[in-house]
């Protein structure tokens, strides 16, 4: 009964203390692949095949 409580009472104070972070996402993005040979600029919200679309690299699909 006893180790309950305390996990309760630690699950609560996680919860408090995980809503009060915050994190900006303003700023300038980019995409590069994994040997950094592409350096794409990339936006927050977005995705990578938005960022090859307005590039050019990839065609949309008919």
């Amino acid at each position: 009964m006893r180790l309950h409580l305390l996990l309760l009472l630690a699950l609560c104070g996680a919860g408090t203390t995980a809503a009060e972070l915050s994190y900006s996402l303003r700023g300038n993005w980019s995409i590069c692949n994994g040997n950094g040979s592409l350096e794409l600029p990339g936006a927050v919200p977005g995705c990578v095949h938005s960022a090859l679309f307005q590039q050019g690299l990839i065609q949309k699909e008919q």
